[in-house]
């Protein structure tokens, strides 16, 4: 039988922030998400989808969570067909005909070695695609 797992679309969203849900001691957005894993074993991180995020911040996610923790982590708007802006992109990535594909997977899917969690990089849904649209473009 398949793993379920059970989480949320963020863990540092305003209305997340200003619920009370993390106790007063919980400051920093890494004791956030440390507080937000112990609770749960999957959260979406949609920063990837507006900017390929550091690899050091993606690590320092992986050090904040326990092993089998995984992350759906929102696909980078270019590789999604959104409407994105070049100043999005990291500079050694602008020119014509670089593979976007690698970096951002090591970017959003840090090697956690000796853990068994995973990333699922998934893409948006948007109004502007038909279904048919996606599975051209995949």
């Amino acid at each position: 039988m398949g793993v379920v797992r059970v989480g949320t679309a963020s863990w540092a969203n305003r209305r997340q922030l200003a619920s009370g849900w993390y106790p007063r001691s919980v400051r920093t957005p890494a004791g956030r998400l440390a507080h937000y894993a112990s609770r749960f074993d999957l959260v979406e991180a949609d920063t990837g989808h507006y900017a390929i995020p550091a690899p050091e911040i993606t690590a320092a996610w992986a050090a904040a969570t326990p092993p089998g923790f995984t992350f759906d982590v929102k696909a980078f708007g270019l590789l999604t067909g959104h409407p994105t802006s070049l100043a999005a992109l990291p500079a050694d990535l602008r020119p014509a005909g670089a593979d976007l594909t690698t970096p951002c997977a090591a970017a959003t899917c840090p090697s956690r070695p000796s853990r068994s969690s995973g990333c699922v990089c998934t893409r948006p849904w948007t109004r502007s695609r038909t279904p048919a649209a996606w599975a051209r473009s995949c």
